[in-house]
């Protein structure tokens, strides 16, 4: 049985993908045994299909990369500010323990330094906790 150039032509992107019945790659086959300029054509749709799924795999591979690096900024910017949120809180708290007493160093000494920087800390532990919201959700 012969079959028409042109529903061979059809079929080469099944064949050529792989997704071709047995009887469909067997017609197709006898197409291209018959036509060297199908053959050329099916040649040519390989090497375009190889081309565009490694083209397909570098992009996953860059997406996944750049996924990757925005996940560990944003890990890296959260710590960072818990790390600064916690120096500017514990700053004005410090004591000194002398003769069987506290004595509070910066709130003793510097009072408005100390309500500044408890203040800070406050701003700060409020960009924490947007942080830790935005990054909660994918259990990071």
């Amino acid at each position: 049985m012969t079959v028409a150039r042109d529903v061979i032509i059809d079929l080469l992107p099944l064949y050529v993908e792989g997704e071709a019945s047995e009887e469909t790659r067997r017609l197709v086959e006898e197409g291209l045994a018959e036509d060297a300029e199908l053959q050329a054509m099916c040649h040519s749709m390989r090497q375009h299909d190889r081309a565009l799924r490694s083209l397909q795999t570098r992009s996953l591979e860059q997406l996944e990369k750049v996924a990757l690096e925005r996940t560990r900024t944003a890990l890296r910017r959260k710590n960072t500010v818990l790390g600064i949120a916690l120096a500017y809180l514990f700053a004005p708290l410090s004591f000194v323990y002398r003769d069987g007493h506290f004595a509070w160093i910066m709130i003793r000494n510097n009072r408005d330094i100390a309500i500044t920087f408890l203040a800070i800390s406050l701003v700060l532990w409020v960009v924490y906790f947007g942080f830790w919201r935005q990054t909660r959700g994918s259990g990071l």
